[in-house]
C-alpha cells in the first residue's frame, strides 16, 4: 500500500489541467497572497497556482476532456466458486500516454431475494489497482452494483456508471454497462 497510498495522496490533492501562464493571470487570481497551498484548498475546478507573487486558485488550462476518450464495455464474471466475481474494464486513459492510472473499485449491495434500490449500502472503496481487471470476495444473497474511477497525475472525472445489479450466480455474467 505504501507507493499507492502515496500516489493517491498526492492525485486527491491535484486537479484536472495545467495552471495558466504567470504573465496571463489578473484580477482576483493575481493578488500576492497565499490562498492556497494545494489544489484540494480549491472549489470546482480551480487549480492552486502560482501567480508570480503568490498562491490563488485559478481556472485551469488543458483539462483532460473525457469525450476524447473511448468507453467500452466491461464484463463482471462469477468464479467457478461462486464466492468471488472477476470485474474488468477497458483502459480509457490515452493509449499513447505513460501516466500511472490507478483504478478504484467501489461496492455497493443490498441483502434479499431481489434488488432494491431503497436498501442499497453507500458506495465503499473495495479494490485499487494498476491494472484493468481485479478479483473481489462476494457473498449469496446480496445483489451488487460496482463502478469504477480512473486517476491519473491529472486528476479524475469521477466514476463510471453503475453496474446493472446483480446476484452470484454459476457460469458468466456480463454487463454492457460498466464504463470507465
Amino acid at each position: 500500500c505504501r507507493e499507492s497510498c502515496e500516489f493517491m495522496r498526492v492525485v486527491k490533492g491535484i486537479k484536472s489541467g495545467r495552471c495558466p501562464p504567470e504573465t496571463l493571470v489578473s484580477g482576483e487570481a493575481a493578488t500576492c497572497v497565499k490562498a492556497c497551498t494545494n489544489d484540494a484548498n480549491c472549489s470546482d475546478i480551480h487549480k492552486c497556482c502560482s501567480n508570480g507573487c503568490g498562491w490563488t486558485c485559478q481556472q485551469p488550462t488543458h483539462i483532460y476532456d473525457a469525450s476524447t476518450s473511448s468507453s467500452s464495455s466491461s464484463s463482471l464474471q462469477s468464479s467457478s466458486a461462486a464466492s468471488s466475481i472477476e470485474l474488468k474494464w477497458n483502459n480509457v486513459m490515452n493509449a499513447n500516454s505513460l501516466d500511472l492510472v490507478l483504478y478504484l473499485v467501489e461496492s455497493r449491495f443490498n441483502v434479499g431475494q431481489q434488488f432494491d434500490e431503497a436498501q442499497l449500502t453507500n458506495w465503499t472503496q473495495v479494490a485499487q489497482t494498476t491494472g484493468t481487471s481485479t478479483t473481489l470476495d462476494a457473498k449469496a444473497g446480496h445483489w451488487y452494483q460496482y463502478r469504477v474511477t480512473a486517476v491519473n497525475m491529472y486528476g479524475s472525472r469521477g466514476g463510471s456508471e453503475p453496474s446493472q445489479a446483480f446476484a452470484l450466480s454459476r457460469g458468466d455474467l456480463t454487463f454492457p454497462n460498466i464504463w470507465t
